[in-house]
């Protein structure tokens, strides 16, 4: 439902006026918010693990994270400015719905992963893994927010949210990925095939300059967190020679 919700309210979805468009990105943003009662009502006992384990599972397979992607693109074009021209101010309803699909992302993602790694069995655990990670590479899911979560980063009353939702999809990512990489490797010390071949797939995305928002994104929050560390003001640079 979530994912039909998602591409109906999408610009340019077929056959589908603005007032349905409207409908839709009203009934998506409820079934999103919906999603955060998962965990609680597992932990409460009103909702059993497998069968959080199987909605999560389903979120994964139907491609309900690449649903997002055209909302998160026409979200973020809606934001910034033509190459050249200053980032006008934008009307604060605008900005809040784009934050709040942000979010929405940020919450899905994160739900999947910790249901997963709270409550699948070792197998399937590594397989479900592995599909999100593989759903993330090639979806262009991670673009999309990031250029998003870029754009909202210039916008006032929602800048710091938008920071700390790229540190909650930051904390997931690493969550995910070192889960499955300890799975992959616990076998053995040497790293699988399936392990290689991951870390080649992520290697390639970063690095073939198809997700420049993406690398942007990460470099910067490198960068804040080296200076942090360094705690002067070279950004953990060594100081020019005199």
């Amino acid at each position: 439902m979530l994912g039909l919700a998602l591409r109906r309210a999408a610009p340019g979805a077929p056959g589908i006026s603005d007032a349905q468009r409207t409908a839709y990105a009203s009934l998506h943003s409820k079934l999103a918010d919906a999603l955060l009662d998962i965990k609680v009502a597992v932990n409460n006992n009103k909702l059993s693990p497998g069968t959080a384990l199987e909605l999560c599972t389903a979120l994964v397979k139907t491609h309900t994270l690449r649903a997002f992607c055209p909302l998160l693109a026409a979200a973020s074009s809606a934001l910034l400015p033509p190459p050249g021209q200053p980032q006008p101010r934008a009307p604060r309803r605008l900005v809040q719905s784009a934050f709040s699909l942000l979010q929405a992302a940020v919450n899905t993602n994160c739900l999947i992963v910790d249901i997963v790694e709270h409550y699948a069995r070792s197998k399937s655990r590594l397989s479900l893994l592995s599909t999100l990670a593989t759903e993330l590479a090639e979806s262009g899911l991670l673009e999309h927010w990031s250029r998003l979560a870029l754009a909202l980063g210039g916008c006032e009353g929602v800048d710091e949210g938008a920071a700390k939702a790229a540190a909650q999809m930051g904390f997931i990512l690493r969550t995910a990925l070192q889960d499955k990489w300890e799975h992959s490797t616990r076998a053995g010390s040497e790293k699988s095939d399936g392990a290689v071949c991951d870390e080649v797939s992520w290697s390639h995305l970063l690095l073939s300059g198809s997700c420049p928002s993406l690398v942007y994104l990460l470099s910067s929050h490198l960068v804040a967190f080296v200076a942090e560390v360094d705690g002067g003001p070279t950004y953990g640079l060594p100081t020019a020679p005199e």
